[in-house]
């Protein structure tokens, strides 16, 4: 008798995949976490068995609803979004695996109001806690109910009062009309 005692293979493999990812061993695919264990003839005639130690890691989402002002940005990676919309972004996560951020932008309306008025010398307007009384271009910068920046422009002309200074002479019993006012004396 001359006996041969063939080897017995056993391969043990411990993968990690992520979500919508598989692994095919043989015939099988494996898309779950668990320990799988599969049995082929090999070619010595004896069983191959090769087991399968499987992870799979979740893709992570993250719904993100944001509200900028106009002129702002905001970023996710690399993408920069100036506009109200609805965006999808892919990034790696720290699995390896996808991280998918879904963003809802809303860009809030910037207020702006310009005011003209004109006013006489010794007067003043009044904006917010602002007080004018001379002529000019002036700005002023809120925070609106939104939280972005209300700004009110206000161009002042200040008018001066006139004088005029009037030396009349009546004679006696006569008088002397300036506006509504009648003068005797």
């Amino acid at each position: 008798l001359n006996l041969t005692v063939a080897d017995f293979y056993e391969t043990n493999l411990t993968e990690v995949i992520c979500d919508e990812e598989s692994i095919v061993i043989g015939t099988s695919t494996y898309s779950t976490t668990g320990f799988y264990t599969n049995t082929f003839l090999a070619g010595n005639g004896c069983d191959s068995v090769v087991n399968l130690s499987l992870t799979v890691n979740p893709n992570i989402v993250n719904n993100i609803t944001a509200t900028i002002c106009q002129g702002a940005s905001y970023i996710v990676g690399t993408s920069v979004y100036t506009m109200s919309g609805l965006y999808s972004n892919t990034l790696t996560a720290f699995n390896s695996c996808d991280s998918i951020v879904n963003l809802n932008l809303t860009v809030a309306d910037f207020y702006e109001t310009n005011l003209t008025e004109v006013i006489c010398e010794g007067e003043s307007i009044v904006i917010g806690t602002s007080t004018y009384s001379t002529t000019g271009f002036y700005s002023n910068i809120f925070l609106a109910s939104n939280g972005c920046d209300s700004i009110v422009h206000l161009s002042l002309t200040v008018n001066p009062n006139i004088v005029n200074n009037i030396t009349a002479t009546i004679c006696q019993g006569a008088s002397y009309t300036v506006g509504t006012s009648v003068y005797t004396m």
